[in-house]
């Protein structure tokens, strides 16, 4: 047994980079699946793996919109040598990066610490210090990223299809719930949820007749109105809502970009969509869209868009959460370190409290304009 130790611990050690995305086909190999098949790769091979792997959930292409926060500490650890193994083991060079430049930058940490990389699916270990191996390494990244531009332009042509088909596609709206087959379990389509319906046609009402979304948020709140998470409405959502045009039956496509229809009016595509409205018939429409005319009113603005209220927020950063600092009426929680109650002591006073280490000469700066 203790002979057996010994051999183990003489294995090179390889730390795992696992990650899977948001696989909804169930063909993706799960980080579970990985590991154990890098485990099977260690007993043939003759290597070990770390204790500790970097494990991450999420899309690694250029059009991932979250942090690649096990990534990130990744590429950390190599530079500042607390990697802590002799080598990285992948299940596929893509489950690292589908980008070339982070892969060149990775594949330099790798050279110039001697650390050696082992992907399953070649079979193979690679040492980036050998021009051929670091060809493959390189060339491997460039398919990653090509690949990955590949799905977009694909995923993009049918996403326009389904649009210009008015065809649903997205979260379901406030309102909604789907319809499945019984026997098949086949999506069949969306359909109208009756007691949500009578409350989307009250709001839209209560708007044109000139109350306030505000007042309409607190009146909801005291019935005990939720949205699609059990909590109240806000403000915001309100609009949401009301700016929502799945309850006129309309699907909203803007080619090649993501944002608010009403932000881009003259690049949205607007397409009969196949469930049935909300807000019906003429009346609806004319509801719907009378609605739209009081939201357009430039006179309901009541801040300069762009401009900042308060000192420092969304510039200075937290010191513990390094999130931007904001203000917030309602009283801080405990997780809530970086929100701030406006009239709270000073500009200058709270720039002393907020700021601090690299960044007290800018909060002097503040306090002296």
């Amino acid at each position: 047994m203790a002979a057996d130790l010994l051999e183990l611990d003489d294995l090179l050690c390889l730390r795992e980079f696992l990650r899977v995305s948001n696989d909804r086909s169930g063909r993706e190999a799960s980080l579970d699946q990985q590991h154990e098949v890098l485990v099977a790769d260690g007993q043939r091979d003759r290597f070990r793996l770390h204790p500790e792997p970097y494990r991450e959930v999420g899309s690694a292409s250029k059009y991932a919109k979250k942090a690649r926060k096990d990534f990130d500490r990744l590429v950390k650890d190599l530079e500042t040598g607390q990697f802590g193994a002799g080598g990285l083991a992948l299940w596929e060079l893509s489950r690292g990066s589908r980008k070339v430049k982070e892969w060149a930058h990775m594949i330099e940490l790798l050279e110039e610490q001697g650390l050696l990389v082992w992907i399953h699916t070649h079979r193979r270990m690679y040492d980036p210090r050998i021009a051929r191996d670091r060809r493959t390494l390189l060339e491997e990244a460039i398919d990653a990223e090509i690949e990955s531009h590949k799905t977009s332009e694909r995923l993009m042509r049918d996403v326009a299809s389904r649009a210009a088909e008015g065809k649903a596609a997205g979260r379901l709206s406030w309102g909604y719930t789907r319809r499945h087959d019984e026997e098949t379990g086949k999506l069949i389509g969306r359909v109208v949820i009756p007691e949500i319906a009578k409350l989307v046609n009250e709001l839209f009402g209560r708007v044109v007749r000139g109350e306030a979304i505000s007042g309409i948020e607190k009146l909801w709140a005291r019935r005990g109105i939720v949205n699609g998470v059990g909590k109240p409405f806000t403000h915001a959502q309100l609009v949401e809502v009301l700016r929502n045009r799945t309850y006129i039956a309309e699907r909203v496509h803007l080619p090649g970009k993501q944002g608010r229809w009403w932000y881009h009016r003259d690049e949205v595509r607007i397409t009969k969509g196949d469930w049935p409205p909300i807000l019906k018939g003429k009346k609806g429409r004319k509801l719907f869209f009378a609605a739209q005319t009081i939201l357009d009113d430039p006179s309901r603005q009541k801040v300069r868009p762009g401009g900042s209220r308060h000192l420092q927020t969304m510039f200075t950063l937290c010191d513990e959460c390094v999130g931007p600092m904001v203000v917030s009426g309602k009283r801080p929680s405990k997780a809530m370190k970086n929100v701030v109650r406006p009239g709270k002591g000073t500009a200058g006073e709270y720039a002393t409290r907020t700021v601090k280490g690299g960044r007290q000469s800018i909060a002097a700066k503040i306090r002296g304009v």
